[in-house]
């Protein structure tokens, strides 16, 4: 690619809190991943992980506010720095990580895991750590908003064909990053057959349970012309260019196992490129949904073995928490 592709930073003039919180979560969650394959590269990872923190809480202040027109911007980060310091208490086991990630968490109902809002993500997180009743009430508050049958304001809407509809913009990413926090809720001991129920009808729905699937190159009647500059390109040497965006034949490169955005709250879906509202592919798109299905693709076949004891399940825990 030829366009400029410019990068940001984050200071102490102009500091960035919500992207300190997500590196110091990820840098966290890579130091356990590596550190017994390699225990130097998993020292470092934590050490960056630590510095990125203390700035990020030194140092406050929200991305979209420091750099103009740099892309998304949270509304707040201490949701970001909640999970960051959770993942560095698993780390370090240093008590005033956990301390932080208690005091940067936000109680009551919560609108569902996203790059916006990742209370949901805390809550589960806390309570695993610690077990306290208060952060299973924010887990069964948020979550009886969730599953079918929920009234009030704060109820999420189903589809006709029963996806959980959050909203029309990627409708199928807030359902399977929620189910699969609904997963981990359910290995902690939270209302396990009703949240793996629930989880398993969205990732059912996902792959085609309802006649198509929204999982490129996978199931019945899947998208084709999902809006993805690289997979709408010629094959090389042909150049590519804005045209390609229009043409109505497949995209000549097959994105395998590209979570697209979804239905509309009808269950109404066109495979059309140009429709980045339902078409689009996103890593927040699929982040929950690999996640998911690496649960269930790895449970161990022995009897009363859980879902959360296969290892993929574990790992894949981990990386979801950070995104």
């Amino acid at each position: 690619m030829t366009m400029n592709r410019p990068s940001f930073k984050v200071t102490s003039d102009k500091p960035g809190s919500d992207v300190a919180g997500e590196y110091a979560a990820a840098m966290a969650v890579a130091s356990i991943v590596f550190k017994d394959k390699d225990p130097a590269f998993s020292i470092k990872l934590l050490n960056h992980s630590k510095e990125i923190y203390t700035f990020g809480k030194t140092y406050t202040g929200l991305f979209r506010d420091s750099v103009k027109g740099a892309g998304y911007g949270t509304s707040d980060y201490k949701d970001e720095m909640a999970v960051g310091a959770g993942m560095l208490y698993l780390a370090t086991n240093n008590s005033q990580y956990l301390t932080d990630a208690e005091s940067f968490h936000q109680h009551g109902n919560q609108w569902g895991q996203s790059w916006e809002n990742k209370y949901t993500a805390s809550m589960v997180l806390l309570y695993q750590i610690t077990k306290k009743d208060v952060y299973k009430q924010d887990i069964e508050t948020t979550f009886g908003n969730w599953l079918p049958g929920a009234t009030g304001p704060s109820a999420v809407p189903y589809t006709p064909k029963g996806l959980a509809y959050r909203t029309k913009w990627g409708s199928l990413r807030h359902a399977a990053n929620q189910a699969f926090l609904a997963l981990i809720a359910a290995e902690a001991g939270i209302n396990p057959t009703e949240y793996r129920n629930w989880a398993k009808s969205q990732i059912g729905y996902i792959l085609g349970d309802t006649g198509r699937s929204f999982v490129v190159g996978f199931g019945v009647s899947p998208p084709t012309h999902e809006h993805h500059r690289a997979a709408s390109c010629p094959v090389i040497p042909a150049t590519c260019s804005h045209d390609f965006l229009d043409m109505k034949y497949p995209n000549p490169h097959i994105l395998y196992g590209a979570l697209v955005g979804g239905p509309g709250q009808n269950d109404e879906y066109d495979d059309v490129r140009t429709d980045y509202v339902r078409n689009e592919v996103a890593l927040d798109y699929n982040a929950g949904f690999k996640a998911q299905w690496q649960c269930y693709a790895d449970v161990p076949p022995v009897p009363g073995g859980g879902i959360g004891q296969a290892p993929g399940f574990r790992l894949a825990k981990l990386e979801m928490f950070s995104i």
